[in-house]
């Protein structure tokens, strides 16, 4: 199972990054984030992150890859699956910004679970985008901090 949704952003590609790959603070404006752990400062290969969403216990996702500025991936996985998430800021070439959100479940047990909760994992991903937008269209223009 896969889900993929790209959204456009009235905000440049830099605060739209600066509010995506700043996830210990996703609680503040994600619905579907209760608490997050980061281990080691900001996102890198390799890092360990702590995340609670609404109705699911705790999980831990390990940074696959982070091109700063640009894109960041994590997941984790077991013997019988495999789930991943990529988040992707790029120019819309006319001063904002699309943002892709993306959400991956694989091998047996993830493609069992993919077909039994396709359609929440579609609204948590799309709820997600639009609360980026949200939270970056609201924060343009002010400055930092």
């Amino acid at each position: 199972m896969i889900h993929v949704r790209t959204i456009e952003i009235d905000a440049p590609p830099a605060e739209v990054w600066r509010i995506l790959s700043g996830v210990e603070l996703w609680p503040e404006w994600l619905p579907t984030a209760e608490w997050i752990r980061v281990e080691g400062g900001p996102l890198h290969e390799g890092q360990r992150v702590r995340l609670k969403q609404p109705d699911r216990a705790p999980v831990e996702y390990r940074v696959a890859a982070v091109r700063p500025g640009e894109a960041f991936i994590w997941g984790r996985s077991g013997p019988l699956y495999r789930e991943q998430a990529g988040h992707r800021v790029e120019p819309d070439g006319a001063g904002g910004s699309l943002a892709t959100l993306a959400f991956r479940l694989s091998g047996p047990l993830g493609d069992l679970a993919g077909r039994i909760g396709a359609e929440k994992v579609r609204g948590m991903v799309d709820q997600e985008a639009a609360a980026l937008k949200d939270r970056a269209e609201a924060e343009r223009g002010r400055p930092p901090g």
